[in-house]
């Protein structure tokens, strides 16, 4: 979770808060008395002399009564908007996915938002009342917290490689047949342009699979077929590989069962859409959206060590040096 996002939704608090509780609502010039409503207080002012008292029921008629329903409404649809910025928030910085999340901050954003409405302009209180600022602070609240919210919710974007660019300054004898040797940088890009990773290579490669709320159904690239439960998987390993050509740093995912590992990679074409929230934007986010979820639905499964800040924060996953570190990463299966 982001620093800004975290100040976002604080600030946001701050100022439904101040909305509720501060008596700026309304305002009203009465012969020598300033008088000044909140939504649970009036005060009045006489000079530089002020006394408090509690509003209390208004009463005069159908507004009155259409009044209260929207300041009580208001009051619970701004507590509830706090909760859910909470839990979003908690989200974000665990990394466990809340799939009811955004409806329930659709609810009670567009509740408070219309309950203010209702609340600024259904005030039984004349023609010599005039509107104050609290109600601003408040309705600013709601929408900061309604897309902080939003961006608590939305999935990290994945980083993309940066394709070198390749200056090249032709200073050869034109008369020479001989093709120069290709750079170390010719070769990533060449790699990068035909979308090769090395994951090909891979020994364990899952080619396609079906999610399931019971499990994967996954294809083989010799075309067997495979159903695993989710109660057959035993750990979640996460790596990536080396970032020498072919391999340029990919990440895997391993879905260990008692008999093999099951690996993910990018190429895997899987039904990311049946998880709960729905595909994510990048393959990276859509593996480790899987291995939560897998984890949901098998509380025993263990997430080893070095994977752990992957799966739950989304930070990359550690790196294969070499070619020989793959090898012996695959030995311990």
């Amino acid at each position: 979770m982001s620093v800004g996002k975290g100040v976002a939704a604080a600030l946001g608090v701050l100022l439904l808060v101040i909305g509720l509780f501060t008596r700026h609502w309304w305002s009203a010039n009465l012969s020598f008395f300033q008088i000044n409503v909140g939504l649970f207080s009036v005060e009045a002012c006489f000079d530089t002399i002020c006394q408090s008292s509690s509003l209390g029921e208004i009463t005069g008629g159908k507004s009155a009564v259409a009044w209260g329903m929207c300041r009580t409404l208001l009051v619970l649809f701004a507590i509830g908007q706090v909760l859910v910025s909470v839990a979003c928030g908690w989200s974000a910085l665990t990394g466990q996915h809340i799939g009811f999340a955004s409806r329930v901050n659709a609810i009670v954003s567009g509740g408070a938002f219309f309950m203010g409405l209702g609340t600024m302009f259904l005030f039984p209180g004349g023609n010599e009342v005039s509107l104050g600022w609290s109600p601003l602070c408040l309705m600013s609240g709601v929408v900061l917290l309604l897309f902080t919210n939003v961006a608590f919710i939305l999935p990290p974007r994945e980083h993309a490689f940066v394709t070198p660019i390749v200056i090249v300054t032709d200073k050869a004898d034109h008369t020479a047949k001989t093709a120069p040797p290709k750079t170390p940088e010719a070769i990533v890009a060449a790699a990068k342009k035909e979308k090769k990773d090395g994951s090909e290579t891979l020994r364990h490669v899952v080619k396609s699979a079906t999610v399931t709320a019971a499990g994967l159904t996954v294809v083989e690239p010799s075309g067997a077929k495979l159903a695993v439960s989710f109660a057959d998987i035993v750990e979640i390993v996460a790596r990536r590989l080396p970032p020498d050509p072919p391999y340029l740093g990919a990440l895997f995912v391993d879905f260990v069962t008692r008999e093999r590992p099951l690996r993910m990679t990018a190429k895997t074409q899987a039904s990311y859409a049946a998880l709960p929230g729905g595909a994510a934007t990048s393959a990276q986010e859509n593996m480790r959206k899987l291995a939560l979820y897998a984890t949901l639905q098998n509380p025993s499964v263990r997430i080893e060590g070095e994977s752990e800040a992957f799966v739950r924060k989304g930070t990359a996953a550690p790196l294969l040096q070499t070619a020989r570190d793959l090898e012996a990463f695959d030995a311990r299966y």
